[in-house]
């Protein structure tokens, strides 16, 4: 399975283990309405901000050794309408342009070894793990279109670095299809580089008290968790939840007191029909927060072949 360049959720059964030499290609489109753009970790409290994003991911899979491997490119193009209400004034700028791309490696830690579609098969069935455990760093490169003129930008004008140990764990008897429910968690933490010219930086604000030449955020340290359920052997459900902390930023060296913590809860309808292929559609919103943290909802529709 493929992951994403987005800051959102990854998805339920994106870390199911799957067999070596492959070939994976998925297309999704997410629309969301909240106060932060292409970048989840960058919250705009006096905003209201609709995305439009598509994104193309490729990511083969291969063996390490004894263990699996595969690695994720993920190239996402997204459209902004930014709306803000100052006063009697409704100010409206939209944009559009190629997000910062997203590469991500994986590893296999614990049951997650590297096989062929035939071994994967009776591994799966005589061994029958309970238990499987990757690790996985990524990076998300700062290509996507900014410019220091704008208050909103779709790319971020700073390097982004992740890492995170996603957990799959069975809870029915095998892996039967039609019988599968399991549990999947990923803790991970982004960690970002400082961004030299900020917002409004290159304009007639700069050199003001206003405006920062430099701005840095704190790691953000995120859970996300998945309880997904066979329905038949080609439809399945998952109860999806994911929480962050952290993220405080700092203006020249000057901490704004904005550290987030929020709740996000949503749902999944997938199905198998077709031989290495998934079709998927999401949605869920923000159901906790504090008053620096994302707000809104979003939705998402996922399709993924295998070959």
């Amino acid at each position: 399975m493929a992951g994403q360049a987005c800051a959102q959720q990854y998805g339920p059964r994106i870390f199911w283990l799957a067999p070596s030499d492959l070939n994976v290609i998925q297309f999704q489109f997410l629309y969301q309405k909240t106060n932060t753009a292409f970048d989840a970790s960058v919250v705009y409290p006096n905003l209201d901000i609709d995305t439009t994003v598509l994104v193309g991911t490729y990511a083969p899979t291969f063996s390490l050794g004894d263990t699996s491997g595969q690695f994720i490119l993920s190239v996402p193009y997204a459209a902004a309408d930014v709306e803000l209400s100052a006063g009697s004034r409704e100010i409206d700028r939209s944009q559009a342009g190629l997000a910062d791309i997203y590469t991500e490696f994986r590893v296999g830690l614990v049951n997650a070894p590297g096989l062929s579609p035939q071994e994967f098969v009776q591994y799966m069935t005589e061994e029958n793990p309970r238990v499987q455990l990757r690790g996985m760093v990524g990076v998300f490169v700062p290509v996507g279109d900014y410019d220091s003129d704008r208050v909103v930008n779709i790319g971020s004008n700073r390097w982004a670095f992740r890492a995170g140990i996603p957990a799959v764990i069975r809870l029915s008897s095998n892996w039967k299809p039609g019988n599968r429910t399991t549990l999947e968690l990923l803790p991970s933490m982004d960690v970002y580089t400082d961004n030299n010219s900020p917002p409004l930086s290159s304009t007639r604000f700069a050199n003001t008290r206003f405006v920062a030449d430099r701005t840095a955020q704190n790691p953000i340290f995120r859970m996300e968790g998945h309880l997904t359920q066979d329905i038949s052997s080609e439809f399945w459900v998952s109860l999806d939840a994911q929480y962050n902390f952290g993220g405080a930023t700092y203006a020249d060296g000057v901490g704004q007191g904005n550290q987030q913590s929020w709740l996000g809860l949503g749902g999944t309808l997938g199905s198998n029909l077709w031989p290495g292929g998934t079709l998927s559609f999401n949605g869920g919103g923000v159901v906790a927060r504090n008053q620096s943290s994302p707000d809104g909802w979003q939705v998402r529709f996922v399709v993924i072949q295998a070959f």
